[in-house]
């Protein structure tokens, strides 16, 4: 693996990978090409931890090998590595987003902006922390970072109804936020889900609709107690 430069998550079990390269590294501590692949096991280690939802170790790991990483300046000037080490900012952030550490979260996320270079991965990390912002429902933010996004690589859904359907609820316009939130409900990010439900239930209720106010409160409470 080491002369192939061959590593992913659907290597075998990596433990013995990530001991041997730290083993090496012990030898050789100058050795770009080794530490470079060093950092790679501990980040396919995190990566081996996350598929088993293990995000504690995950973490450990993730952390590991950006600690790898930033012992080398020169690494700065390198596409390959400057892209590894966001990837890496990168899956730190999830990891605390779906903690509900969102501060700490968007601080990780503005660390992967500052080394992603391509339009695609700027846009990708521009959509990321739009949703950061939505949890903390700062939907003006959100807003922005998904025009920005949007502008930078267009895809061909448009994935800020929360933000937008929010912004509407809040001046009260319900008729023109009910669509918007019903789309944001029917995506798999949970947190929208669950964001839209508790606006969704009072435009219900404002509008007399009772069997869908009580399955949108329904959803929303369930939604509550499981996370508590």
């Amino acid at each position: 693996q080491y002369k192939n430069r061959w590593l992913d998550e659907n290597s075998p079990e990596l433990a013995p990978v990530v001991a041997f390269y730290d083993s090496l590294a012990a030898l050789y501590p100058t050795d770009e090409d080794l530490c470079y692949l060093r950092a790679n096991a501990h980040y396919y280690k995190g990566v081996e931890y996350a598929f088993a939802n293990d995000d504690v170790e995950a973490f450990r790991h993730y952390l590991g090998a950006l600690g790898v990483m930033r012992q080398f300046q020169a690494w700065d000037e390198h596409p390959y590595a400057k892209r590894f080490i966001a990837l890496t900012y990168t899956r730190l952030s999830e990891i605390l987003y779906s903690f509900g550490l969102y501060d700490n979260a968007m601080e990780a996320c503005q660390q992967a902006t500052t080394y992603f270079e391509n339009d695609a991965d700027l846009a990708a990390m521009m959509r990321y922390e739009a949703h950061i912002y939505q949890a903390e429902k700062e939907y003006d933010k959100a807003l922005a970072c998904f025009g920005q996004a949007k502008d930078l690589a267009p895809l061909g859904v448009d994935d800020g109804e929360l933000a937008l359907g929010a912004k509407l609820f809040e001046m009260q316009q319900y008729d023109s936020a009910y669509p918007h939130l019903k789309r944001a409900f029917a995506s798999g990010d949970p947190i929208a889900r669950v964001d839209a439900a508790a606006k969704l239930s009072e435009i219900c209720r404002v509008n007399g609709k009772a069997d869908e106010e009580l399955r949108y409160t329904r959803f929303y409470v369930e939604s509550s107690m499981r996370e508590t």
